[in-house]
């Protein structure tokens, strides 16, 4: 019997321990999967939040690429349009009215001749290449400027007295191809360089020179 029971005992310890575990084990494992979940849950927050700080990110990167877009665009669009609006030079300074006058529009860089009964002054002028020189009538009767020499006025060259009654453009004769009245003025650009000399085509005892440089 003592024999026996011994055995039943020892029988019935050991089947306690091996078929159930102990509450502090499931405790220890509970514990261990809960702390797993709180790790995932921690990491999965942590990576929405940087997905989300990189879409801002990115948002405000094409926002800046937009703005830079834009301005260039319009920076050269401004340049385009102050170029396409600005007439160059030689329309600037010269207008053909179709009589053979032409009017400086631009005399910003322009050298007066004044024309008196005594003829040109100042007779001999020096101007740089595209600079016009106005030739302006101070005197009581009618001036009329053109190029050597008397009376063809073909030495500048493409000018030509009888081109002033041809059709075409007359700013390119260095003539004003008529008598411009006192008080008047008429001006001429100069894109050839040399020294030229003119006269008064009406009275060509008066004459003088230009040097283009």
């Amino acid at each position: 019997m003592v024999e026996g029971t011994g055995l039943e005992n020892r029988s019935t310890r050991k089947g306690t321990v091996g078929s159930n575990p102990t509450p502090s084990v499931w405790s220890c494992k509970a514990g261990l999967d809960g702390g797993r979940d709180d790790v995932k849950i921690k990491v999965l927050v942590f990576y929405k939040i940087n997905l989300k700080n990189n879409s801002m990110k990115s948002i405000f990167t094409w926002i800046i690429i937009i703005i830079l877009i834009a301005g260039a665009i319009f920076f050269l669009t401004s340049n385009k349009t102050e170029e396409n609006g600005t007439p160059n030079e030689a329309e600037s300074a010269m207008i053909d009215n179709h009589d053979g006058d032409n009017v400086t529009s631009d005399t910003s860089t322009s050298t007066t001749i004044t024309y008196t009964k005594d003829g040109f002054s100042p007779k001999d002028v020096e101007i740089a290449k595209g600079e016009a020189v106005t030739f302006v009538n101070d005197s009581t009767g009618k001036m009329w400027p053109a190029s050597a020499k008397h009376p063809t006025h073909t030495v500048y060259p493409g000018s030509d007295i009888e081109k002033c009654e041809a059709d075409g453009d007359k700013g390119i004769l260095f003539d004003a191809c008529k008598g411009i009245e006192s008080g008047e003025s008429w001006s001429f650009i100069f894109n050839e360089t040399g020294k030229w000399f003119y006269h008064d085509h009406i009275k060509s005892s008066n004459f003088g020179s230009v040097t283009v440089k």
